[in-house]
């Protein structure tokens, strides 16, 4: 009966994760994240089923399924960091390398099951856990995710959380101990695990773009200008744009400007609007408008539109537009007024 009731709720599990990545295949609002959330389900398809050949006390006599199942279970762990690294950096690419270091050890292990007397059930489980303490250590300050995050997903989220650790830890300990209840119950609460992520995402069908959201507001929040030497950053900033010349460049960048003063994006970004009190095109267009005086009154063969490019503008209504905003008059009416005057008291 025990046997039974087990194999009912492994299997139905498994494929329901099967299931379920189908659907993915067809839901645009996890274009982004199939690529890795995919196989992920697929993988743990093939955990819960080989778990209910294992408990449900049929795996002697479909070894041969079970040599199928057993290699996509060492990939569940590098398929989680991709997907999480997938919401947390959904603009980060993953070079080569960086996926030859996650898929690298657990193709590795998975070919070392096929060594006889190897033990290959413990190491599955070491995988995940493996993988996620590397996440948690190199991105620890997403442990402040769930203050970004309505109070219902926050809960469900913390939840499922606590159940992976829990059934990751019993499962690891059902192991070293010897002890294959403790074994039983981790295989059992993975299902739970599933479940609740399915349930959790129908409720919140924006879950992923909300995790994405939140990732963004705390790495903004990571980059605080605290230790920055405010007066240095001054003296970069006029470096770069006054002897230089970047504003010049029309394609110039948030980014381009911050690697030249040495600061992220989003430091930059905030020592603009903390510090000056504007935004970065705003910064940016000073300089140019700047600049563009100066052409207009000592370069009078040049026409509006040649100063206008040759500051960085990229279009005459652009141009036109930050000047007025600057000087209060088009750059023709500039040039006139002060061309004038200077004509007037000269001798």
């Amino acid at each position: 009966m025990q046997a039974m009731i087990v194999s009912t709720w492994l299997s139905a599990a498994a494929v329901f994760a099967l299931v379920w990545s189908i659907a993915l295949l067809i839901d645009p609002q996890t274009a982004r994240y199939r690529f890795a959330l995919v196989p992920l389900l697929v993988c743990t398809a093939c955990w819960l089923a080989d778990g209910w050949l294992f408990f449900g006390e049929v795996r002697g006599g479909v070894q041969s399924v079970h040599v199928i199942l057993e290699p996509p279970i060492y990939f569940i762990g590098p398929f989680l960091l991709l997907t999480m690294g997938g919401i947390v950096w959904p603009q980060k690419s993953v070079t080569t390398a960086r996926y030859i270091l996650l898929f690298g050890p657990a193709a590795l292990l998975c070919a070392l099951s096929l060594v006889p007397d190897w033990n290959q059930a413990l190491a599955p489980k070491l995988l995940v856990v493996v993988y996620c303490l590397v996440f948690i250590i190199r991105h620890r300050f997403l442990l402040g995710i769930p203050e970004y995050l309505r109070p219902g997903l926050r809960y469900g989220l913390i939840f499922i959380l606590l159940v992976i650790v829990g059934s990751l830890l019993i499962g690891v300990a059902g192991f070293v101990m010897q002890k294959p209840v403790l074994r039983l119950i981790s295989a059992l609460l993975l299902p739970v695990i599933l479940y609740s992520f399915f349930l959790l995402s129908r409720r919140y069908p924006l879950m992923f773009t909300q995790l994405e959201a939140a990732a963004a507001s705390l790495r903004y929040a990571r980059s605080r200008l605290e230790g920055v030497d405010t007066d240095a950053v001054l003296g970069s900033l006029e470096h770069c744009m006054a002897i230089e010349k970047m504003y010049a460049d029309e394609d110039l960048t948030l980014g381009a400007l911050a690697d030249c003063v040495e600061l992220t994006a989003h430091q930059l970004s905030e020592f603009l609007n903390e510090r000056l009190g504007k935004n970065f095109n705003q910064f940016v267009n000073e300089y140019r408008v700047a600049e563009a005086r100066r052409m207009l009154l000592a370069e009078t063969d040049r026409t509006t539109l040649s100063i206008a490019y040759a500051v960085g503008f990229n279009s005459r209504s652009a141009f036109y537009r930050a000047f007025h905003k600057s000087t209060g008059q088009s750059p023709g009416q500039f040039r006139e007024k002060y061309t004038f005057q200077s004509d007037r008291h000269s001798p």
